[in-house]
């Protein structure tokens, strides 16, 4: 048999099969190739149980590292890597995480038995400083965490993971510490770092991003980059770590947070719904999430008025945070202050004032447990306070609603004065009326308001005004809102923005009906109510921490169109009782001593792209003064805050009854201890740049001056904490040893000022020693009173407009240090 030769058809067959398979093969290297180059993305997460397994030995390594044990780390390191390379399942990142802290470890063994004992100390420093941040020492955390950060770059470089682990950490506590410049900046190049060791795919990244993004949301500004973060690092958590992974959850809360503060209230509560329906899915939130996202809804409906639905969220957030026991006290307190807000609204005020009272013993003992300072006022407030006293008001308990509301006025102010020993808080809640009282002269009054806010909306109606006298008891007036959701500050921060802009503007600019209008209709809402209170009343003290918005009362027009500073001579306290302590500490003295005078200024001209405008009418206002007083010690230059400092640190600054500033202020109004004086014109906080800030002030300064003047700009201005007003320079001075403070709420006019303080000063050093308490205060009412009647040449009264008479106010309430500080500040009640 002769075989067939093939066809051409047979043959083109042929072709066709090996074309498909090459065709086949190229397809599924192209798809290898293309999974390959993906693989991050297709990855599963990691398991919960792979995820503690890994994280137990994390712990054990570094407790084997803090003891100097790196044999035994390795060890440890050894079997991290093996089971990371043995299951399927783990992660690149994971095994990734493995080999680099095998390679860490080796470099560490392979070091001088010096080096290798000094990063063992700094391990223990960063374990420490977590227990310490816990504990609420951010101070000490923060210390302990800048020891470990600069040992490990000496030894293991800048841009180790190491590194960025605790940058990270050390921005935690300088966040704690009210420092969110710093926090920001170290969580930026933590997270610089971290992209560039570990890769765009890995959890310290999404770490990362989550905290830039609570930082930029404190800093306020841009606010739309924390939301971009905020998505991005809840896709990356999502995709690492599992939807329901503690980190993935707590970046949901953040997230619907975040909406919550950009009064998006659908979109937050739709974010905070979905982590609940997580929880009805897996049953794996947790009674501390749980707990969170409950309050977190119904924090986003109070605003709204809607209170029926706040209260059962409340109610569960506040059983799951009691479950939990002693490490959920701050969040327990939170949650029943709003339990007792929500509870007053509803007309359950028996219960709401259980609610406020167990919520204030929580906070008043975790105060006593933390460490003294600006950074517990903010992060420890005391709003209850404020509820606790507008229920007893709502069952006609009015003397309890008035030292309820005194206790948590201005405590941050009044713990440090404690601490340094300026004051003596024997006794200081029980027969707080009296004293008072005692302080009084019969032709003054001491007037403030109790407000409350639902969430973090605005002041609400019902306020009520109070008005004591030097006999008799605390009277109260109630005050309803002229319209249904009308805000009760809104009055106040209408004018304060009026005289921002006016005050701002480059031509000068002249009063109008417009702003009389408004100051009558703020004068009607604040003042008015206490009119029977105030018959031949000469002196008025404003109990208000933070200056009733910084919106002077001086300028309310009253009835007869009259600004009240005609009528009144004005001052401001933090509270009642520190104003109390302040003219107790006076009288103790019975006789002033002569003035002994500071004088310092700016700088002069100076150029450069961040020059600041010099002062030329601050210049002649310092001649001037200093013509006034005998050797007084006047202090300019490039190097006056050189110069200061110096002083301070000698001890020179209490030899000093009057000290008077005329220059710019850097004002922070988010950043606490960040506002500054301004010595030279380099504003860039670099030593020898001229800056002073009120951390300085605050905690290395001792004044014994009877007044201090600060005569720039907006130096009353500062980050404004709950009952504790504006945190900055005017709270710098109080805390060191200013009996008197002289202030300015706006951007002040050079001319307008130099004129006022020349007035003032004549005023002031023309006065008799023996005035009762009140010379600064009539010297001050004094020069507004002439600025505003003052003429030009040309018959014009230029500066008759608050903003130019008015910027001006003065604080009393503050106290010289005796002593060094004492340990802890401890109030006796």
């Amino acid at each position: 048999m002769i075989p067939l030769a093939p066809t051409n058809g047979g043959a083109r067959m042929s072709v066709r099969v090996r074309s498909r398979r090459r065709l086949l093969l190229a397809c599924g290297c192209a798809i290898g190739l293309l999974f390959a180059s993906c693989r991050p993305a297709f990855e599963l997460p990691e398991s919960p149980a792979a995820h503690a397994r890994a994280t137990a030995l994390d712990a054990a390594i570094a407790s084997r590292r803090a003891q100097g044990d790196v044999t035994g780390a390795l060890a440890l390191a050894r079997e991290q890597q093996r089971v990371a390379n043995s299951e399927r399942d783990t992660p690149a990142w994971r095994r990734a995480d493995a080999e680099r802290q095998m390679h860490t470890l080796s470099r560490i063994a392979s070091l001088p038995p010096a080096a290798r004992s000094e990063l063992a100390r700094a391990d223990a420093m960063a374990l420490a400083a977590d227990s310490l941040l816990a504990g609420g020492d951010a101070v000490a955390a923060a210390a302990a965490r800048s020891g470990s950060l600069t040992t490990r770059v000496r030894w293991l470089g800048d841009g180790h993971e190491d590194c960025a682990r605790i940058r990270s950490a050390l921005a935690r506590a300088s966040f704690a510490l009210g420092d969110v410049p710093r926090a920001i900046a170290l969580d930026r190049e933590a997270l610089r770092a971290r992209r560039q060791r570990l890769g765009t795919r890995h959890p310290e990244v999404a770490e990362s991003l989550d905290q830039l993004a609570v930082d930029l949301k404190t800093a306020g500004g841009d606010r739309d980059e924390p939301l971009r973060l905020y998505r991005e690092a809840l896709a990356l958590r999502q995709a690492l770590l599992g939807a329901g992974a503690s980190p993935t959850i707590e970046t949901q809360l953040h997230l619907g947070n975040l909406h919550r503060a950009r009064h998006e209230p659908d979109s937050a509560l739709a974010v905070f719904q979905r982590v609940l329906a997580l929880e009805h899915g897996t049953n794996t939130l947790g009674d501390e999430r749980m707990a969170a996202t409950l309050f977190s809804m119904a924090m986003t409906v109070t605003p709204l008025g809607d209170w029926e639905r706040a209260e059962p969220w409340l109610r569960g957030a506040t059983e799951r945070w009691r479950a939990l026991g002693p490490s959920a006290r701050q969040s327990l307190a939170r949650s029943l202050g709003a339990q007792g807000l929500t509870l007053r609204h509803l007309g359950r005020n028996a219960e709401a004032e259980e609610a406020l009272a167990e919520s204030i013993q929580l906070f008043e003992d975790l105060r006593r447990e933390t460490r003294p300072g600006t950074a517990s006022a903010v992060s420890i407030p005391l709003v209850s306070y404020d509820l606790l006293a507008a229920v007893q008001l709502e069952r006609g308990r009015g003397a309890e609603a008035w030292r309820s509301l005194e206790r948590g006025l201005a405590r941050g102010l009044l713990e440090e004065l404690a601490r340094k020993r300026a004051i003596d808080t024997t006794g200081w809640w029980h027969d707080a009326l009296p004293r008072v009282q005692r302080s009084l002269p019969d032709d003054a009054a001491l007037i403030g308001w109790l407000t409350t806010r639902p969430g973090a909306a605005r002041e609400e109606y019902p306020f009520w005004a109070y008005c004591i006298r030097s006999q008799g008891r605390v009277r109260w007036w109630r005050v309803d809102g002229p319209a249904a959701g009308a805000a009760a500050d809104g009055d106040l921060d209408r004018i304060r923005r009026e005289l921002v802009r006016a005050a701002s503007w480059p031509l000068r600019v002249k009063e109008d009906a417009v702003i009389r209008e408004w100051e009558r209709a703020a004068y009607d809402l604040r003042i008015a109510p206490l009119e029977p209170g105030l018959r031949g009343v000469h002196r008025l003290i404003v109990v208000s921490p933070d200056l009733l918005h910084g919106t002077p009362v001086e300028s309310l027009m009253d009835s007869s169109m009259t600004p009240l500073a005609e009528r009144f001579v004005i001052s401001y306290a933090p509270s009642a009782l520190l104003y109390a302590a302040s003219q107790q500490n006076r009288a103790a003295r019975q006789t002033r001593r002569p003035w002994r005078a500071l004088l310092a200024g700016d700088a002069g001209p100076a150029s450069g792209r961040d020059a600041l405008p010099a002062l030329a009418a601050a210049h002649r206002e310092i001649r001037e003064l200093s013509a006034r007083l005998l050797t007084p010690t006047v202090i300019f230059g490039q190097d006056a805050a050189a110069k200061l400092d110096r002083m301070a640190s000698a001890g020179e600054l209490a030899e000093y009854s009057l000290i008077h500033f005329a220059t710019h202020a850097a004002i922070k109004e988010t950043w606490l201890g960040e506002s500054a004086l301004v010595l030279a014109r380099d504003t860039t906080g670099a030593p020898g740049s001229g800056l002073i800030t009120a951390r300085q002030i605050a905690q290395h300064w001792r004044l014994d001056a009877d007044l201090v003047t600060l005569a720039g700009c907006e130096t009353l201005v500062g980050p404004a904490a709950s009952n504790e007003g504006f945190q900055g320079l005017q709270h710098a001075f109080l805390c060191a040893g200013a009996r008197h403070l002289l202030v300015s709420a706006w951007r002040v006019d050079d001319d307008a000022t130099a004129l006022l303080m020349s007035r003032f000063y004549e005023r002031l050093l023309a006065a008799p020693g023996d005035d009762g308490g009140s010379r600064e205060a009539e010297a001050l009412a004094d020069a507004q009173r002439w600025l505003r009647a003052w003429r030009a040449p040309d018959g014009s009264r230029p500066y008759a407009h608050p903003a130019y008479w008015a910027g001006f106010v003065l604080v009393e309430g503050g106290a010289a240090a005796p002593s060094r500080p004492s340990a802890a500040a401890t109030l006796v009640r």
